[in-house]
């Protein structure tokens, strides 16, 4: 048997006729609800991810100051409510929609490996995009960026939005998350596939490919981030510019180390969220299917 987790389609489904509602349905699910458990475990990690990455702090310096700025550890966990938020308005949608686009990449002709890759690029950028103003809030919560005239940092969406003075400065923000969730799901779905393939167990294959896709996309990462840490009045540097300046430096090794600062906190934080979501997956689909094959039996 195959594991629900892992799917039941291979490489065999080129050529496909129609897209599997019923497994769409179960990969958002296992999105939607694994990532509450994942996100709770890798807040922490998150936390002093995005403190590195928006800061010159070292890894030592960013544990002391969440610290003392949060008052001790409960302050790894500022900003919890607002994460869970974001992640399930993206996991959901993003593991749904990845399968709906990889499915429909099968009925253009493409095998499930190169299917997996190419849909989770285009579900990946309009995900990334519709969430990213449940990510900007995080950010600026997580972060105790000021709310404008002595509001606090306890940022609402409707504050967010307020302050903003040209349309542009949320739309900078907006396309630069969903270019990096594009990037980051064709290089998790489709590793992750490839990793299912060589045998791994629903944990470790999420966990792995959530590994690599941090690996490919954390300059990119760190560059959205950098967006989100500026206050919506003010209007934020671009991409281009951002990972020009990342990469800045008197050789390419330092360079390198200072793009990606940050980067050992968010591999452990994503290791843990999606294999926890890989492992969650087996529970969910046998509660799945117990529940469908209680309701076959009462009719």
């Amino acid at each position: 048997t195959t594991s629900p987790a892992r799917g039941r389609m291979g490489d065999a489904d080129k050529g496909k006729q129609s897209i599997n509602v019923r497994e769409c349905l179960n990969k958002g699910l296992i999105g939607a609800l694994g990532v509450i458990p994942g996100t709770i475990a890798a807040h922490p990690f998150d936390v002093l991810k995005i403190r590195m990455q928006t800061s010159r702090d070292s890894l030592r310096t960013a544990v002391v100051n969440i610290s003392r700025i949060r008052g001790g550890p409960i302050g790894f966990y500022g900003g919890l409510g607002s994460a869970i938020q974001q992640k399930m308005i993206t996991c959901g949608p993003m593991f749904l929609v990845s399968e709906i686009c990889t499915q429909g990449m099968q009925l253009a002709g493409l095998n499930r490996m190169e299917a997996c890759f190419a849909g989770s690029a285009i579900s990946g950028y309009t995900t990334g995009f519709v969430a990213a103003i449940a990510e900007y809030r995080k950010v600026l919560i997580s972060q105790n960026v000021p709310i404008p005239a002595g509001g606090g940092t306890t940022w609402s969406y409707s504050e967010i939005l307020r302050h903003r003075t040209r349309g542009m400065h949320i739309a900078y923000r907006l396309h630069g998350a969903g270019v990096r969730n594009g990037l980051f799901d064709s290089t998790f779905f489709g590793c992750q596939h490839v990793y299912q393939q060589k045998g791994l167990s629903p944990g470790s294959s999420y966990g792995l490919a959530a590994a690599t896709a941090v690996l490919l996309g954390y300059s990119l990462d760190m560059a959205v981030k950098r967006q989100m840490v500026v206050p919506p009045n003010e209007k934020p540097k671009s991409l281009t510019y951002l990972i020009r300046e990342l990469y800045k430096g008197p050789s390419f090794i330092n360079s390198f180390i200072n793009a990606h600062r940050g980067i050992n906190p968010k591999i452990v934080e994503f290791s843990i969220n999606y294999s926890t979501i890989g492992i969650s997956s087996i529970y969910i689909m046998a509660l799945v299917n117990f529940l469908s094959s209680k309701e076959s039996a009462d009719k």
